[in-house]
């Protein structure tokens, strides 16, 4: 029963991209919308860079590129009315994350739109895991990750010191360096991507699935 990282008290997640697989969902949408042009689908994918260019620079760019769209707010808009539909469950994460609830107190720490984040995180069944009131969103917060004001809201809500705190992402910049910043212990969840951590993380995963394992090797 004993836990590979001693101290630790809460358990605190990035949605996208470390709950579900974002860069699925986000790859159908853009393919969905350049039906018969798929170089240009596999173009707007390396822009998008799992969501490390700045929405308004991807929606520009596609919306010099989509005969409907006259501004970019309309491709916004067409982009949270259908990606919803290719988020998808990630049973391992869903069971991991169940039998962390039992251990740690849980929260959610997300960048983006109250709503939209909140309508993303509604398709997924590992949402009854975390308690409404640890559920935050950068939007609603009034600044977005790795600004410290971010997560002040959600460590409160935890009501534990930083480092009895493990943040778990995928942003380098945004979890894991913010996180660290604040005294947090940090997972970072590593895509195939060309970015880097310049901030050594705790642990390094491909998956959020692993970390039950990884807390609780000998169970």
């Amino acid at each position: 029963m004993s836990s590979s990282l001693p101290g630790i008290e809460a358990i605190a997640f990035d949605l996208d991209n470390t709950l579900y697989d974002r860069d699925a969902a986000m790859n159908a949408w853009l393919r969905s919308v350049f039906p018969d042009d798929p170089d240009l689908a596999e173009e707007a994918i390396r822009r998008d860079d799992s969501g490390f260019i700045p929405r308004r620079d991807l929606y520009v760019w596609l919306s010099a590129r989509l005969p409907w769209a006259k501004t970019w707010r309309e491709v916004e808009v067409r982009y949270q009315a259908e990606v919803l539909r290719w988020i998808a469950d990630d049973p391992a994460i869903t069971t991991a994350v169940g039998e962390l609830m039992g251990r740690y107190k849980l929260a959610i720490l997300t960048n983006g739109g109250g709503e939209f984040q909140r309508l993303k995180l509604a398709r997924l069944e590992v949402a009854p895991c975390f308690d409404p009131g640890r559920i935050f969103v950068s939007g609603e917060i009034g600044h977005d990750k790795p600004d410290e004001r971010a997560f002040r809201p959600m460590m409160a809500a935890l009501g534990v010191d930083p480092e009895r705190i493990l943040f778990v992402g995928d942003n380098p910049v945004n979890d894991i360096e913010g996180a660290a910043r604040l005294g947090m212990r940090t997972c970072w969840v590593r895509l195939a991507s060309h970015h880097q951590c310049q901030v050594a993380p705790d642990f390094t995963v491909r998956s959020a699935a692993e970390l039950p394992r990884l807390l609780h090797p000998e169970d």
